[in-house]
């Protein structure tokens, strides 16, 4: 278990930076801090053996292909201070079956789920309006949104695709 500080030299930890961890194997779970706002792009690329990771509500910013790759990691809570998903984030995470996305989820981004076939449902919050439509390639997910969101109008080709099944709670 890796357990970043709050603070190294007396100086807060509010970023985890870009590349940090990259295809860091034998990293297996993480705890970020309160303080951390932003992980970079690719921080935990690549780290096969990462199953579990302690987000903090603090977070604001997640960089594309964070955790991409990321073959044992089974689930995550987004906290409610995250608004977008980025491209490539969760590509490639086999064993991702929930995600729970939080209530200001605004951008889903390209490929962010790509071949996530664990992951059998996802909540779209109200939000959440632009949704590339190459999310979800090769994951047979199960949308769940309420009366006029995103997840409750049926897809097409063009927005988001390819989709199991839309669930609308009223």
């Amino acid at each position: 278990v890796l357990e970043i500080p709050e603070s190294i030299d007396g100086e807060p930890v509010i970023l985890i930076r870009d590349n940090a961890f990259y295809r860091c194997e034998t990293l297996t779970e993480i705890r970020l801090p309160e303080t951390v706002s932003k992980i970079g792009h690719h921080a935990f690329f690549g780290c096969t053996s990462l199953s579990t990771v302690k987000l903090p509500e603090t977070l604001s910013f997640i960089g594309m292909g964070a955790f991409s790759g990321c073959t044992s990691l089974s689930s995550l809570c987004l906290p409610d201070t995250l608004t977008v998903i980025p491209d490539d984030c969760f590509n490639g995470c086999s064993e991702l079956n929930f995600v729970s996305t939080g209530s200001r989820i605004k951008t889903i981004g390209s490929r962010a789920f790509y071949s996530c076939g664990a992951l059998e449902s996802l909540y779209l919050p109200p939000s959440a309006d632009e949704i590339s439509s190459d999310a979800f390639d090769r994951s047979e997910i199960v949308l769940i949104g309420e009366k006029k969101s995103k997840a409750s109008r049926p897809p097409d080709q063009k927005t988001v695709a390819p989709v199991r099944q839309f669930v609308v709670y009223y």
